[in-house]
């Protein structure tokens, strides 16, 4: 107690703010590795990082358009901190009718509720733009040097598909570009 009595009357306000912080986040971390909920020990590297955090806290929030929303801060740090987004019972049923699980993962993984589709058609109507474009500008002979996800790009990743959209340059006609553009160079 006379330890206690001490820290009180003696540490300065900053001081004593510090020292709470790092006992509370020690705990929390130690909390954090004696868990046996899986989904929070796979997460746990993620969340020890200190630059996925970064995102969150260190952007300037003094321009009003540069802020984050608080709904969204709040359900972005509760992910970073693997808290709960909701009360276990409140969990809220997905479109494709499977319960959520209290962190929100569902939604990373969910075949109904995903990014996928939109990232599909974003690639596809930019492809189906620059078909018209690198046609258009003589970098390409035909639209058919434009194409989404193509193989083989990578020859020591064949099966992999490192562009959304790509474009076969046809070198020869590029060449003859005039001098400043682009692909002259």
């Amino acid at each position: 107690e006379a330890l206690v009595n001490s820290f009180i009357s003696t540490a300065s306000l900053a001081t004593a703010q510090d020292t709470i912080k790092r006992f509370a986040g020690a705990r929390y971390i130690t909390n954090l590795e004696h868990t046996e909920d899986v989904s929070i020990l796979q997460a746990l590297p993620s969340i020890l990082e200190p630059h996925s955090s970064l995102p969150l806290v260190a952007m300037s929030r003094t321009n009003r358009q540069d802020r984050m929303d608080s709904r969204s801060f709040i359900v972005a740090m509760k992910r970073k901190l693997r808290l709960e987004l909701w009360p276990s019972p409140s969990t809220p049923k997905c479109i494709c009718g499977s319960m959520v699980d209290k962190y929100g993962d569902h939604f990373f993984s969910c075949q109904s509720f995903n990014k996928t589709t939109m990232s599909n058609a974003i690639r596809d109507g930019t492809c189906k733009a620059m078909k018209r474009i690198c046609v258009t500008a003589h970098y390409c002979n035909s639209g058919d040097a434009v194409d989404t996800e193509k193989k083989g790009v990578v020859k020591t990743a064949p099966l992999s598909r490192p562009f959304d959209w790509f474009m076969d340059v046809n070198h020869v006609t590029a060449a003859t570009l005039k001098q400043g553009t682009a692909l002259s160079t």
